[in-house]
């Protein structure tokens, strides 16, 4: 008889299956017994693990910032070379890509209100996604890219450029109004051009600016 679990094991397990579950039924129609089925444990062991649906949430959601920090770093690290702004792109498209491939988890990271934001643990793991942007826009800018702008105010425009076409992506809407290119090169697309319009600012700033 195999031996039962090992609690962080289980813990990672019901993790699993709840992302599993959310990209199968949606985060509305989610339910702790249903999460307790699908990763064959007693109906009482998610509630033991998270207390409630809250607790799970903050979980999920934790895992999804982790996740997606990952995945912005290595679209960052992905890129040969010195080229900032060509890293700062490669992170524009590994957002894009995580929003379709974890879709699950990307959907529970644009409700933060069903999680428990005061925990600890999921404020470390939300400011990761962001810090990996932050630190690639200032590679750039360290290199005279941005056109003079702050970086924070830079990494926020690029946040919102990529995640606006992720959603449009996840919604379909892009296969009807786009249908001649996948999302990852629209993503790609997108990406490089916002990187080398502010690239062309950069050179036009007046001198001194």
């Amino acid at each position: 008889m195999a031996a039962p679990p090992a609690p962080r094991d289980l813990r990672a397990q019901l993790l699993r299956a709840a992302e599993d579950e959310i990209a199968e039924v949606g985060l509305a129609a989610l339910s702790l017994r249903a999460i307790a089925r699908r990763a064959g444990v007693s109906h009482q062991t998610p509630g033991h693990i998270f207390r409630d649906r809250a607790g799970l949430f903050t979980a999920v959601a934790q895992t999804g910032y982790d996740a997606l920090a990952e995945a912005l770093q290595a679209g960052h690290d992905g890129v040969p070379g010195d080229d900032a702004p060509a890293r700062l792109t490669g992170v524009g498209v590994a957002y894009v890509r995580f929003a379709l491939e974890r879709g699950a988890l990307f959907a529970i990271l644009t409700r933060p209100e069903l999680s428990n934001l005061d925990d600890p643990g999921l404020a470390a793991s939300r400011a990761r996604p962001f810090r990996v942007l932050h630190d690639a826009v200032e590679d750039a800018v360290a290199g005279g890219w941005g056109g003079g702008a702050e970086p924070r105010a830079l990494a926020l425009l690029c946040w919102s450029t990529v995640h606006g076409l992720a959603t449009l992506a996840r919604d379909g809407i892009l296969a009807i109004d786009v249908p001649e290119a996948t999302p990852e090169e629209l993503a790609t697309l997108l990406s490089s051009t916002l990187v080398a319009a502010m690239g062309d600012a950069s050179q036009g700033a007046p001198a001194g600016d």
